[in-house]
């Protein structure tokens, strides 16, 4: 095999092997962490988080995450799931839901920083 063939197969090979994608056919977002809500009843919860108890609040964690639709960056507020460390800055696959109808969006998993 040529050595430039070969360059162009392993090229190929890698691009394979790349990191995993978003599920956009199905609904998925890429979002970014932009903060933490914190835990217990504030005046300025938004209206997903403002239906919960102060129980639900206390004993679970939210966060807001920003993420593009279309041309629009739009925001969205999800619970992190307990094998997620969702710091402020983090990629995730997000399923928006609208907070303004009371529904909370979900994060199914971190996705590496490089990922597209």
């Amino acid at each position: 095999m040529k050595p430039g063939v070969a360059a162009l197969c392993l090229l190929l090979l890698c691009a394979c092997a790349e990191a995993p994608k978003v599920d956009w056919r199905q609904g998925a977002k890429r979002a970014w962490v932009v903060a933490a809500y914190a835990p217990g009843r504030t005046a300025d919860l938004p209206a997903c988080l403002a239906r919960l108890s102060d129980a639900e609040l206390a004993s679970r964690h939210f966060v807001e995450l920003r993420y593009h639709h279309v041309r629009v960056m739009r925001t969205a507020v999800a619970e992190v799931p307990p094998e997620i460390d969702a710091r402020p800055g983090v990629q995730v696959e997000l399923w928006p839901e609208d907070c303004g109808r009371g529904h909370l969006s979900r994060m199914s998993r971190l996705l590496p920083a490089d990922s597209d």
